[in-house]
């Protein structure tokens, strides 16, 4: 299965570029290796995020890169049990093709370490940071892991199914390796980048002091009252009665020759 084209996209942007397009690890000799390999396990066997049941199972190889490999293991029914990462490891080919095993201090499960393609050299799985811890305190060895709190964290696209959204996110994780003691660790490199918060100033503390008791209030200042004049109902009797007395005076005169002219014209008649 290859992935679809619109995953490719959405890799470059949320993944480590200079990985993600990087040339893909072409194999030792194309025509002889097989991308799809049979084996079968007697025993319960586990593999990154699933334990397989004895029986027959087939292993492929889905895509790769230059530092890393998507793996899916079905059943011979043809069921899908688990798609996950391996990374190449030459140091792990015994030159036996086939499935290779972690040395556990159980007899009774086990857990697959490794697959050794014909040809193709070997590829170490990658397991989920919890299964990667307990497989390391039973072979007391470190384990390729990737954090499993991450494989949720990828960018929402409608465009693509489930699958390849599954896909995009293991391109998207770098393995590291874990031992029997890093079961504490709270995070391993392949957690996603977190911006770190802004952290809000704390409110001043309010501290008891003894004051003396603050002064009361003064008083609201008090307006005023001024006392206005009454307005006069007339003017003061300041002017003289002389004018009066010179009217009346010419009006007395005037009757007097009134009455005198009115005599003469009688005496003339």
């Amino acid at each position: 299965m290859r992935l679809h084209p619109s995953v490719w996209g959405v890799i470059v942007s949320v993944g480590s570029a200079a990985s993600l397009i990087a040339a893909p690890l072409a194999p030792a000799d194309p025509a002889a290796v097989s991308l799809t390999s049979t084996f079968s396990v007697t025993s319960p066997t586990e593999i990154p995020n699933d334990k397989l049941k004895p029986g027959s199972y087939s292993i492929t190889v889905v895509d790769h890169l230059s530092d890393r490999i998507v793996l899916r293991v079905d059943d011979a029914k043809g069921k899908l049990h688990s798609t996950f990462l391996g990374v190449p490891n030459s140091g792990l080919s015994s030159g036996v093709a086939g499935p290779i095993s972690w040395n556990l201090s159980s007899d009774h499960e086990g857990a697959l370490r490794g697959f050794s393609f014909p040809g193709g050299g070997a590829v170490e799985f990658v397991y989920p940071k919890d299964q990667a811890v307990a497989i390391a305190k039973k072979s007391g060895g470190t384990v390729p892991a990737i954090d499993p709190a991450s494989e949720g964290m990828v960018v929402k696209d409608n465009t693509l199914s489930k699958e390849d959204m599954a896909m995009v996110t293991l391109w998207t994780l770098t393995p590291t390796t874990v031992g029997p003691k890093d079961a504490t660790q709270p995070a391993i490199q392949a957690a996603r980048y977190q911006a770190p918060q802004t952290a809000q100033p704390a409110p001043p503390q309010e501290v008891a002091q003894n004051e003396p008791p603050a002064a009361p209030p003064a008083p609201a200042p008090q307006s005023l009252s001024v006392r206005r004049k009454p307005v006069l109902a007339k003017l003061p009797h300041t002017a003289s009665n002389l004018p009066l007395i010179l009217i009346g005076g010419l009006l007395s005169l005037f009757a007097a020759g009134v009455l005198s002219f009115s005599r003469r014209a009688d005496d003339a008649a």
